[in-house]
């Protein structure tokens, strides 16, 4: 019994083709048809930018596209003014490594002397010393974050 025909579909190869299956007509091999070029493939016309009407070149369309801005300049109806950022806010404080520094050491030295025994109750005692070293820890990295 020969393999049913799918729509849209035709055997590529037979099995009888194939010194593989030869005399196996169990699997037929199915190509999709080739696709249909209806053009060069270009959506926008030639030489528009993105974003722009192939009506925006005429006078009048780029008077309607303009519009005042609030200090009298005009202003593209789709631009967005975003303004800088003073230099001030950019920079951190000078002492801004330092705390970051000091937050990691302190960090360091409290779950130091924990594992050292040197605080009350020795090694076996209460484990907020570590936590609070890590605590100063986290501190630090998220200082170490916002340093610019």
């Amino acid at each position: 019994m020969p393999p049913p025909q799918v729509a849209g579909f035709e055997r590529h190869l037979s099995n009888a083709n194939r010194p593989d299956r030869a005399g196996d007509d169990y699997a037929p091999v199915l190509v999709a048809p080739p696709k249909r070029k209806t053009g060069s493939g270009r959506v926008t016309p030639k030489g528009t930018k993105p974003g722009a009407l192939p009506s925006a070149g005429t006078p009048q369309a780029r008077a309607r596209k303009v519009r005042e801005h609030h200090d009298g300049d005009p202003v593209e109806a789709s631009s967005r003014y975003t303004p800088k950022v003073p230099k001030s806010e950019k920079e951190s404080p000078r002492w801004w490594p330092v705390l970051m520094l000091g937050l990691f050491i302190v960090g360091g030295i409290l779950i130091l002397i924990k594992y050292l025994g040197w605080v009350p109750g020795g090694q076996d005692g209460s484990q907020w010393w570590v936590f609070a070293g890590l605590v100063f820890v986290l501190a630090g990295l998220f200082t170490a974050t916002q340093w610019r």
